[in-house]
């Protein structure tokens, strides 16, 4: 994992805390992952930001059968297991990883 990279996700938890709901901190961390995957090397299609980093609402996890009504945010490419301990908060609750290369907002 790049320097850059790791700032990125340091840059990810600190910035959380800004945010008032679930979307606007899933929107957030949706963000700082796309330029994260960006800044992997996500030039070629296989770790390319538009196709490894996605966002659902809840409406969309639940339809999806994923973890139940939550802002659910992914970068499946990632570093392996770069959600790990991740237990991130803020005035909009808390997230948490689900497989590891993901974070759930709960609603």
């Amino acid at each position: 994992m790049s320097n850059r990279t790791k700032e990125l996700l340091v840059e990810l938890g600190k910035g959380l805390g800004k945010y008032k709901t679930k979307a606007g901190a899933a929107a957030f961390a949706y963000k700082i992952l796309k330029a994260a995957a960006l800044e992997s090397g996500g030039s070629r299609l296989v770790t390319h930001p538009d196709v490894e980093v996605w966002i659902k609402s809840p409406e969309d996890s639940e339809i999806h059968g994923y973890v139940g009504s939550a802002w659910h945010v992914c970068w499946e490419s990632g570093p392996t297991d770069w959600a790990v301990g991740s237990y991130l908060h803020g005035p909009w609750g808390y997230c948490e990883t689900y497989w590891g290369f993901d974070l759930i907002f709960y609603t």
